[in-house]
């Protein structure tokens, strides 16, 4: 062990710091009462991180910001710094440009915590006035956020034609696919007490086919290709759709 103590005498950024100027290869352990991470130093550059939370990202850049943005929360905690022999070098991020980015996450954290946007209370997608222009990586986050539905679903909480005018819209955009990896949707359980009882086949009205085709619609998801633009009617639908599902 190269040095321990509590973050509260040692801040965070501290600790940075004299890694940085001392151009150390070593680890930094910070834990504080619900939170818990680790950032690897390769002669003073961060190399990598273990993230706090259980979504890891993928690259290594982004591990580093995600947790640099999670210890600076931390009002109390203890650190440890540790000896460490990495297995292959890789070239790091300078400290100075990762904290800057972890500082913009906190930032943007407080702001939202005064505005009463960081609660357990259930979160619903404004209107809009006009067309509202998402990049990538936002429409993205949005669409893990929302989740795959099967089209059932989305009549259900819509209605069928906005169903289909919101599917047309995302469709044109190339914006919804088929999530092949994932299961179909249950058809819906509706309860009849004209249902046959078990062992009798019920009698076939009309051609069933498409019934039983529509009923088995396999859920979609959305994808982010490229900076999107939708119009305020289906930046509606899919508001109103969120919000109905929430509940």
């Amino acid at each position: 062990m190269i040095l321990q103590g509590r973050i509260t005498d040692w801040s965070v950024v501290d600790l940075l710091q004299i890694l940085r100027i001392t151009e150390k290869t070593a680890t930094l352990v910070v834990e504080g009462p619900d939170r818990k991470g680790t950032l690897y130093f390769h002669q003073g550059r961060i190399v990598d991180a273990e993230p706090v939370g259980p979504r890891v990202p993928d690259s290594a850049r982004d591990r580093v910001v995600e947790t640099l943005y999670q210890l600076l929360l931390l009002p109390d905690g203890v650190f440890a710094v540790g000896q460490w022999e990495p297995s292959t070098i890789a070239e790091g991020f300078p400290v100075a440009e990762v904290l800057e980015a972890a500082r913009d996450y906190v930032e943007a954290e407080q702001a939202l915590r005064e505005a009463g946007l960081v609660s357990n209370r259930p979160l619903v997608l404004g209107g809009a006035s006009g067309p509202v222009t998402l990049p990538p990586e936002v429409w993205s986050a949005l669409a893990q956020a929302f989740g795959p539905v099967g089209f059932d679903r989305l009549e259900t909480s819509l209605g069928r034609h906005a169903a289909v005018k919101l599917l047309e819209h995302l469709h044109r955009l190339g914006l919804v696919s088929t999530a092949s990896d994932l299961p179909e949707e249950p058809a819906p359980q509706v309860e009849d007490e004209d249902v046959p009882s078990r062992g009798e086949d019920p009698e076939p009205v009309g051609d069933t086919s498409r019934d039983s085709e529509q009923v088995r619609r396999p859920m979609r998801e959305v994808i982010a290709p490229a900076n999107t633009t939708l119009v305020p009617g289906v930046f509606d639908d899919i508001r109103s759709l969120r919000t109905r599902m929430s509940r």
